[in-house]
């Protein structure tokens, strides 16, 4: 599947409705082997095939870029929980306009995103190693987004205590989301990832 990978990339992306060009399923795909490659020694993201990987890691990051989408553009973002740099890095290859902070309170982690932030030449990205309790607060507005460091109730009552007006919450769920963060929601997007047609509600939610 290696040598077919950035055509992948390119097919589950475009299922999403998200526009991924040669060049950026290149890269995508060279981060992605990094991080499997890293994962064999040091859990960092689970275990799992590169077929999994895919769309669990790159393609539920490349999903919640429709909401970013709908955020008015808010060009800061803080990635809490960052992991092997999922979505922070791929949003950051996808989107050199926006202004990456990639956050973890394992050293390990924060020092992977780090590695592949200048591998890849994204000066876009800062990575910190840190727990989110202890990272200063956001100077304007931001956005924020976790895929699984909190239950999806306490990640928006963080975030919103966290963030200044004007700011954004990005939050993931199965297709089984909670009514009541869903009717709380500014922006609901339901999609499925591919091949296993698993269902993601992503949730968008404005700072006032």
């Amino acid at each position: 599947m290696s040598e077919a990978l950035p055509k992948t990339i390119e097919q589950g992306a475009a299922q999403l409705g998200v526009v991924v060009d040669h060049d950026q399923s290149e890269r995508l795909s060279q981060l992605l082997m990094s991080v499997l490659k890293v994962n064999n020694r040091i859990n960092i993201i689970g275990p799992c095939s590169l077929e999994q990987a895919v769309e669990r890691h790159l393609l539920d990051s490349l999903g919640l870029l429709r909401l970013v989408d709908r955020t008015q553009g808010l060009k800061s973002w803080i990635d809490i929980g960052t992991g092997g740099g999922f979505p922070g890095l791929v949003w950051a290859i996808m989107r050199p306009d926006l202004d990456l902070l990639l956050v973890d309170s394992v050293g390990k982690k924060a020092a992977l995103a780090r590695k592949h932030a200048i591998d890849f030449g994204l000066t876009n990205v800062t990575v910190l190693p840190s727990r989110f309790e202890q990272i200063p607060s956001p100077v304007g507005a931001t956005g924020m987004v976790s895929r699984a460091t909190f239950a999806p109730a306490e990640w928006i009552s963080r975030a919103k205590a966290f963030l200044t007006s004007g700011g954004a919450i990005v939050a993931t769920m199965g297709g089984n989301a909670d009514p009541a963060l869903v009717e709380e929601a500014s922006v609901v997007d339901r999609l499925k990832l591919m091949p296993s047609g698993l269902d993601r509600t992503n949730l968008l939610f404005e700072v006032a």
